[in-house]
């Protein structure tokens, strides 16, 4: 009953402002019909015959003006006279239009001379001075239609659209038996930011329609404005802030493309495991990764008299560090305590949410995006605590050095400097290939010179030119070696003998790019490259063994940054 009063009370009080905002509205109405109609009339010349620059004191704010004029004209032959002077019969203070047309009108009338007079040619007696459309006057009155008329309008129309919204919800229930984690999507969950973004969108035309037309009016009607007059441009700055937090969130829509979230189970399990990945459309390569966190926020709402206060809580927060895609994904992996509350479906301000986000700077615009996700106790899950999740941790050795001991076992040398690392090419896959080489050499050489023997020669000597050729490769693979030292201050090395020694920023690696260069037996061994902006292609190892080196060895060199 207390709130069908106050409901009622507010409305009762929202009627002037509505009541004002559509004369307003009016207004402006009747000022565009007059000007588009007047457009049409004849011009005939018209002689003042009384001028005056009327004022109106009020008590209450600024006096105004308002031009009196009285003067005859003839229509086809027809003495008229008219009263009327400009579009607006009423008087006003925005601009010094009132006075600037006092001005023109009283120096024709003490030289005699004659004005322009439009006349209607239906009704001769209907005639104006001034046609001019006031530009200030249609902001003027814009505003109060915005703002009075909005706030008016939107008092009595709230309850409308809350029941259709709450009709929506009704509909969108589920029923008794259906689990919880239903209202979230099995098929991919966007980001939590398009909704926000039409909002603050919608915010930000209502707030730039006050903020620009305020100094707008000011520097019309006062000129420069001085001392705190100029608080007054807090508001357009205000509004440029908006303007450009949205076209950054445009920017940032663009560079991550349509992206949606996965979890593998569905939902996550509270107290176990929180798996899945974003599906990005656009492929993205961060030199230093993708920063993934799990977030269990709180939202509450404080009364404090007849205030009310949002906050919001984070009950608990984990962050990994991934490298990059695999392909067009970026998974994620997350053990969460069984202490948490699950995710519920806020339907307003007050609730539980569990967030995933995912941050990483780009070239232009960073992304930064947020996805609402569902975590509740399933069969997955495990119970797990706090404490045991961080023992689970502290026995997982960590990444960088499981890629180091990958490295090594795969033939590399790591030796530790007192700033940072030096890596060289191993001794064993280079002696494996040198022997294969030689293999090669002696057989083919072999082969030649039986050929030739056999009255063969030319296809002899083909075959011993190649496998004289083979203690050249032999010589390569035992000496040409790959080598580079890297610390905070950058990756100094070179890739072999036939290229320039380098010495570049960590920041400058680009994307890398791998080329197979040999094959014996089923080892393959390719080239890393890198490609940098001031340098372009620079070759950073040459034959790694298998396809895992390669990624490692990105991940090692990512982990020294």
């Amino acid at each position: 009953m207390k709130r069908r009063r106050s409901s009622l009370f507010i409305k009762i009080f929202s009627l002037p402002f509505l009541a004002f905002g559509i004369w307003s509205l009016f207004s402006i109405a009747m000022d565009l019909s007059l000007w588009f109609e007047s457009g049409g009339w004849d011009r005939v010349p018209a002689q003042i015959l009384h001028l005056e620059l009327k004022r109106f004191s009020s008590s209450k704010g600024a006096p105004t003006h308002k031009v009196v004029a009285h003067y005859r004209y003839e229509w086809k032959g027809v003495p008229q006279e008219a009263t009327r002077v400009s579009l607006r019969t009423t008087s006003d203070n925005v601009g010094d239009h009132q006075r600037k047309l006092h001005q023109r009108l009283k120096h024709a009338k003490e030289r005699g001379a004659s004005v322009k007079a439009w006349v209607d040619p239906d009704d001769p007696t209907r005639s104006l001075l001034d046609r001019e459309l006031r530009g200030e006057m249609l902001v003027f009155n814009g505003i109060f239609v915005l703002v009075f008329g909005g706030f008016g309008l939107g008092v009595w129309l709230w309850p409308v659209i809350a029941g259709l919204w709450k009709e929506k919800r009704r509909k969108k229930q589920l029923p008794p038996s259906a689990p919880p984690w239903e209202y979230w999507s099995q098929e991919g969950i966007p980001p939590r930011l398009k909704k926000l973004t039409i909002i603050m969108l919608l915010f930000t035309i209502a707030w730039s329609s006050l903020a620009f037309t305020i100094p707008i009016l000011i520097f019309s009607t006062k000129g420069i404005p001085e001392g705190p007059e100029w608080l007054v441009m807090l508001f357009p700055t205000v509004g440029l802030g908006l303007w450009s937090w949205l076209i950054l969130t445009w920017l940032r829509q663009r560079v991550c493309g349509p992206s949606l979230a996965f979890l593998h189970p569905f939902p996550g399990a509270l107290g176990g495991d929180v798996r899945g990945h974003v599906q990005y459309r656009k492929h993205h390569r961060p030199r230093q990764g993708f920063d993934v966190s799990l977030l269990c926020l709180q939202h509450v709402k404080r009364r404090c008299g007849s205030k009310t206060n949002y906050a919001t809580q984070t009950l608990w927060e984990s962050t990994q560090r991934i490298d990059g895609l695999q392909g067009s994904d970026l998974p994620f992996s997350f053990s969460c305590p069984t202490d948490l509350p699950e995710s519920q479906k806020r339907e307003g301000w007050e609730g539980v949410e569990w967030s995933l986000r995912v941050q990483a700077r780009l070239p232009g615009v960073d992304l930064d995006q947020s996805f609402e996700i569902p975590v509740f106790k399933t069969e997955w899950s495990r119970d797990l605590t706090r404490e045991q999740i961080l023992e689970e941790r502290a026995e997982q050795p960590r990444d960088e050095e499981r890629t180091q001991e990958l490295l090594e076992s795969l033939g590399l040398r790591f030796e530790r400097r007192v700033s940072g690392w030096s890596c060289r090419g191993g001794i064993r896959l280079r002696l494996a290939q040198a022997i294969a080489q030689g293999i090669f050499g002696v057989v083919f050489t072999a082969i030649g010179v039986g050929i030739w023997m056999a009255g063969a020669p030319v296809f002899g000597g083909i075959f011993g030119f190649v496998g004289l050729l083979m203690p050249i490769g032999v010589i390569d693979a035992l000496f040409n070696h790959s080598h580079f030292e890297i610390d905070r201050r950058g990756i100094r090395g070179k890739g072999s003998w036939w290229t320039k020694a380098y010495d570049l920023p960590l920041d400058e690696l680009g994307d890398y790019e791998e080329k197979m260069v040999s094959q014996t037996g089923k080892t393959k061994s390719y080239h890393l490259y890198a490609q940098t902006p001031n340098h372009g292609r620079v070759l950073i190892f040459r034959l790694l063994p298998q396809e895992t080196s390669l990624e490692a060895m990105k991940r090692w060199i990512y982990h020294q940054r």
